[in-house]
């Protein structure tokens, strides 16, 4: 079964976390809107720097990338995106035009939690950092997956490996 694994949750929510722990342990692909935006204009751009047709290019490629993985019959993950229900629609569209399964998993980390992961990152410059302007505007565009997208739920505090083994294990 080719299955669209998308992960969503706050900035520093664990989507990275799971993403690789789901690379490390199955045969996935990966796809990620940062990657794609560098490949199309350079490694050292800044996303203030791109006008939102240059966005609209870089989710169509992501996107486009997605689609040529599940008619290849690969499954896929994208930790990069899907704030917003309309992304994982358009993620649904994907992968049903391909034949493949949609998973949807959503980290709920609490806001307190990710908004001290951002302050734990800005000492330790571990990853990109977040404006706080830009990490404000993702806590107020966020939309937690409703249970009509039948959202698995990885809950702060889980064991990320029991978690994956009770649900995933199965279907990847």
């Amino acid at each position: 079964m080719v299955i669209l694994l998308i992960i969503c949750g706050l900035p520093f929510a664990g989507k990275t976390t799971l993403e690789q722990a789901l690379l490390h342990r199955f045969a996935l692909a990966r796809v990620d809107v940062d990657d794609t935006k560098r490949e199309l204009f350079g490694p050292t751009v800044e996303d203030a720097e791109l006008s939102q047709n240059d966005w609209v290019q870089v989710y169509a490629e992501a996107d486009e990338r997605i689609g040529r993985y599940l008619a290849a019959r690969r499954s896929v993950v994208d930790a990069s995106r899907n704030f917003r229900r309309d992304e994982r629609t358009i993620a649904r569209q994907i992968a049903a035009t391909n034949g493949a399964n949609l998973m949807t998993i959503f980290i709920d980390t609490p806001e307190e939690v990710v908004r001290g992961r951002l302050v734990e990152n800005r000492i330790a410059q571990t990853r990109h950092d977040v404006a706080d302007a830009e990490f404000d505007k993702l806590l107020r565009e966020m939309e937690p997956p409703t249970p009509d997208e039948s959202p698995l739920v990885l809950r702060h505090g889980d064991d990320l490996n029991q978690w994956v083994t009770q649900h995933l294990i199965a279907v990847l």
